[in-house]
């Protein structure tokens, strides 16, 4: 069975209550108006009858000839009919067998109220009025009765004028629920293919721009739709970027271990026959199974520790408490001989709500680095500004080339393969500005003459976070 579109299911729909709602107002509108009419004319149709044989029964007898009778018949309105109760005589234009039954049976010497019932008559619709008619001269009961039937032929014809208008009127609202529901399938399903044409373009690939229609509730689900296609595209970015980190770090991480693998390999040799080897050999032997074992074991750590950064897996540990013992550790972490080198200024009142283990570990990185490749006077300062904390980190060494720069916060970053230690993995910097991001803050590296000048912002207390602990 073939289905509707939605136009013309509007157009049928609204054509159906059309005409359902025609017929609905035209039968209430003329069974209300066939009751006023029949009750309006049958309240006149009483008082004209009272009013016709009011003289007629006081003048009427049943031992008046045939002749005043068939005259009185004559006088009344409408088709009426005189006759004896007790008897078959009778007079006038409307006989006794074209009386309903049941209105004939309610006449009787008794009946004092005019009776009065609609019927037909030869097809006619007619309002039957009757009554009985006081005993007068010798009668000893009331025998004598009068019906007249009254044409309603005019209520009749003013009722079918209605039904007609009614149908038209009908004809009309059709016409014009034909025409309506053309109209807003039209409107309606124009912005509904925009719909599928966007979600196409999302199917595609493509972030569509949804456009104004007369309906706001279909603008705002084309705005919906655009929005989720901006945050699938966003989503799908992100997944292709991180799968191509992935990638990279896979390639980064064989990359740094083929080099204390293969220097441990070298050295198996040596440990397969370890009492054949020379003195020399053997220390070399020891001394490269340590640096690559240490190297391996600071290489594994780290990536770990990064890929949870970077999987939103890392956890946060807030507390409130001075800044200045934080910086004391972290001048401590990064070299504990050397630490004395090292020019920190920090005010005591300085407080914050933060992770300072993370805190800690940003600095201590940025102080290993500057201890091994800068050179003195090595600075740590940390002042407010703003709202939030500003740590710097300033050492006086060659400093960072300007073509590096971009590339410092990099995975497995290396200025100066020559100088690379046995424990540096190339992950520091990388590390420290994941852990900045975590803090809710940024690590940046400051244009400076000499030197290099590394800046890590904080906010003093972020919203969002909770205190675990209080530290003062």
């Amino acid at each position: 069975m073939r289905r509707l579109s939605l136009r013309w299911a509007l157009v049928l729909a609204l054509t159906t209550t059309a005409v359902l709602v025609s017929v609905l107002v035209t039968v209430v509108l003329v069974g209300i108006t066939r009751d006023a009419t029949y009750a309006s004319r049958q309240e006149a149709l009483l008082a004209d009858f009272r009013e016709s044989t009011a003289p007629f029964s006081r003048a009427v007898t049943l031992a008046a000839p045939d002749a005043e009778w068939d005259l009185y018949g004559e006088v009344l309105p409408g088709r009426t009919v005189i006759f004896d109760l007790q008897g078959t005589r009778s007079a006038g234009d409307l006989g006794r067998a074209d009386i309903p039954a049941p209105f004939l049976g309610a006449l009787g010497p008794e009946t004092t109220d005019l009776q009065f019932r609609r019927g037909t008559l030869n097809g006619d619709e007619v309002f039957f009025v009757g009554g009985v008619l006081p005993a007068r001269g010798e009668d000893q009961q009331p025998r004598l009765a009068v019906v007249t039937a009254y044409s309603l032929e005019p209520e009749r014809r003013q009722l079918l004028q209605l039904v007609g208008a009614g149908v038209a009127i009908g004809g009309i609202a059709v016409a014009l629920a034909i025409v309506l529901g053309l109209f807003l399938g039209t409107a309606l399903t124009r912005p509904l293919r925009r719909l599928a044409r966007m979600a196409q373009q999302v199917g595609d690939g493509a972030v569509p721009e949804p456009a104004r229609s007369a309906f706001p509730d279909i603008d705002k689900v084309a705005g919906t739709l655009a929005e989720s296609s901006r945050s699938l595209s966003v989503s799908m970015a992100q997944l292709a970027r991180r799968e191509q980190e992935a990638r990279r770090l896979v390639g980064d991480v064989a990359h740094e271990l083929r080099t204390p693998l293969a220097s441990m390999a070298a050295v198996s040799e040596i440990l397969a026959d370890f009492r054949q080897a020379t003195p020399e050999e053997q220390a070399a032997a020891v001394r490269i199974t340590t640096d690559g074992t240490r190297r391996l074991s600071v290489l594994v750590a780290e990536v770990l520790e990064l890929s949870r950064m970077e999987a939103g897996a890392a956890r946060i540990s807030v507390s409130r408490g001075r800044l200045l013992a934080a910086l004391q550790e972290a001048v401590l972490d990064a070299d504990p001989e050397r630490s004395g080198s090292v020019a920190l200024s920090c005010p005591r009142s300085l407080v914050l709500v933060t992770d300072f283990a993370r805190v800690r570990t940003v600095v201590s990185n940025l102080l290993t680095n500057a201890l091994r490749y800068g050179a003195a006077p090595i600075r740590v300062s940390a002042a407010e500004r703003g709202g939030g904390i500003i740590i710097t980190v300033q050492d006086h060494g060659p400093g960072i080339p300007a073509d590096r720069r971009e590339h410092i916060f990099e995975r497995f970053t290396v200025l100066d393969p020559a100088r690379r230690r046995p424990d540096s993995s190339g992950l520091g910097l990388a590390i420290a500005r994941e852990n900045a991001r975590l803090l809710g803050g940024t690590l940046a590296l400051a244009g400076t003459e000499t030197g290099a000048t590394f800046v890590l912002a904080l906010p003093a207390a972020p919203a969002s976070w909770t205190v675990d602990a209080a530290m003062v």
